[in-house]
């Protein structure tokens, strides 16, 4: 049986690595003990190889994903105008 972890599980096992030494198979069992599924210790190594990144990112806890734009400066765009046409209380269907 297969689970994603959300971005939460992953920043908490990040954030758990950094408390100190610890092997990546301890760090797997630690995890799957506290987020109730297996967890693998590749997957742990593919977590830890983007550490920086997740724990640089604001990106929402819920997210099981992460994409980064193709076109990071219209993406800014067009949030900074929803942003505003939200204010505006404008219905954006």
């Amino acid at each position: 049986m297969r689970s994603e972890l959300t971005m939460a599980e992953r920043i908490q096992i990040c954030r758990h690595h950094e408390g100190g030494r610890i092997t990546n198979k301890a760090l797997s069992l630690w995890a799957s003990e506290k987020m109730g599924k297996p967890i693998s210790e590749m997957t742990i190594s593919r977590i830890l190889e983007r550490k920086i990144e997740l724990l640089g990112s604001d990106v929402g806890s819920n997210r099981k994903r992460y994409r980064k734009p193709e076109c990071p400066n219209l993406e800014s765009i067009l949030y900074s105008w929803f942003l505003t046409m939200q204010e505006a209380n404008v219905t954006i269907s």
